[in-house]
């Protein structure tokens, strides 16, 4: 994603998120398994089914702080987990809608949080695919631009890496790209992309990926 300088391949500055967001409960016992790539070594748990719930299966992203320990591999916390979104409509607002609302109360205790939570369950204004797979996500900017941290290194990581992780946990995606209020450059500019303010490809994000796990 350009020249600019990077944490896990992605560009931001440092600082390291609100400690009462990260915090986790005690784990339960079944281990996460997806067919989505695990992007660390995580060791945290598969939430038990949720009882009841109708819908179509989708896979997020979410954080897996056991597995983010390692200096320099911030993204090596991030973790696929199947969820029941209640939005049956297309495969990508589907999976976003889910993500955004943040843990369910399985997830919680099964010691996954996440970036996002009920205050951004709304934020998702837009997502569009274009017949070559490149998406285009729009964000609401009273949502997202109120968030702590997210133009931090370890809060904007977190951030883009469950949002990228989970759109391209979708096979037709083949590039996704951000905007706040219709605005990629207000994106950019929260997440100090500028210049680099281009979709980021599959290949670009199974190039982090690498460096990450590697």
């Amino acid at each position: 994603m350009g020249g600019s300088n990077t944490t896990d391949g992605i560009p931001a500055t440092s600082v390291a998120p609100d400690p009462s967001s990260t915090t986790l409960p005690t784990p339960s016992t079944a281990l996460v398994e997806t067919t989505a790539p695990s992007i660390g070594a995580a060791t945290c748990e598969q939430p038990a089914a949720e009882p009841d719930v109708e819908g179509v299966m989708v896979t997020i992203y979410q954080i897996c702080d056991a597995a983010s320990g390692v200096e320099d591999r911030v993204l090596a916390g991030l973790v696929p987990v199947e969820r029941v979104s209640a939005d049956t409509g297309a495969p990508l607002p589907s999976a976003l809608e889910a993500l955004l609302a943040g843990p369910t109360p399985g997830e919680s205790a099964a010691g996954l949080t996440s970036w996002f939570s009920t205050s951004t369950a709304d934020a998702l204004l837009d997502a569009s695919v274009d017949d070559a797979g490149v998406a285009m996500v729009d964000l609401d900017g009273d949502s997202i631009l109120g968030m702590n941290n997210v133009g931090t290194t370890t809060g904007g990581d977190f951030f883009r890496g469950q949002l990228y992780g989970t759109a391209f946990a979708l096979e037709e995606i083949s590039a996704v790209g951000f905007s706040i209020d219709g605005s990629t450059t207000a994106f950019c500019a929260m997440m100090e992309l500028i210049p680099d303010c281009t979709p980021i490809t599959r290949a670009e994000w199974d190039e982090i990926l690498s460096q990450t796990s590697g």
